[in-house]
């Protein structure tokens, strides 16, 4: 039962996702974007830009808080390396871990996949460049809210400490918001973009529980049975 309503919730994020990048790519557009590239809801996005100017703290702030969620995702991924030396087969791997690299390729994945089919650019040029570059769904946010946000779930296996846990919990979510904001405010991303990556981001989310659920009842059924 709880394996279905993890299918349910991951299939509903995953295609409000797909129909939102559909709607941006197709609907509203108008070249109001750098060297006059075409961007999806053109008058909303246009209208928020024009408030965010680039701001350069914000752009580095949120570049930080994007390689700290590197760093968790790299711990995970090496716990999970030495959880397979150690006990040679990947069925005795933890199945957070499991389902967190899954959700880590599946995130890779979706990266490449959106620098290839390009649905909106950078609303400005930046630095060191001749022309915006691909900036539909924000990979910033993306990462940051999947990455800390799938580690919420998963954190509860390896952190005993109610205490711990509460403080972590609060620097994750505190993580997820100055991701969230500062891509927008750093004036980088259009609106849209920002919502895509949080879009996105909940799918992958949903995938990680789903992934969780059936590593653990695969784990229950290859599970040596005690002999009386």
């Amino acid at each position: 039962m709880k394996q279905r309503k993890r299918l349910l919730s991951f299939a509903c994020f995953g295609s409000a996702a797909v129909l939102f990048t559909l709607l941006v790519a197709f609907v509203g557009k108008a070249p109001v974007g750098p060297a006059g590239t075409e961007v999806g809801f053109a008058g909303l996005n246009n209208a928020i830009a024009g408030v965010f100017p680039y701001n350069g703290f914000f752009y580095t702030v949120s570049k930080l808080v994007g390689f700290l969620a590197i760093a968790v995702a790299g711990l995970f991924s090496l716990l999970a390396v030495l959880e397979f030396v150690q006990r040679k087969s990947i069925r005795r791997i933890d199945a957070e871990l499991l389902a967190l690299v899954c959700t880590y390729a599946l995130t890779v994945a979706l990266y490449v996949l959106f620098e290839v089919v390009v649905v909106n650019y950078r609303p400005i040029i930046m630095p060191g460049e001749v022309m915006p570059e691909a900036s539909f769904p924000s990979s910033h946010t993306l990462l940051a809210v999947t990455i800390f946000g799938s580690a919420l779930f998963a954190m509860t296996r390896y952190l005993k400490d109610e205490r711990v846990r509460r403080i972590v919990r609060v620097v994750f979510l505190v993580f997820i918001a100055v991701m969230t904001v500062g891509r927008l405010v750093s004036g980088v991303h259009w609106f849209t973009d920002i919502l895509g990556g949080v879009l996105y981001s909940l799918a992958l989310i949903s995938f990680y529980r789903l992934m969780l659920e059936v590593f653990r009842k695969s784990a229950k059924h290859h599970a040596p049975r005690k002999t009386r």
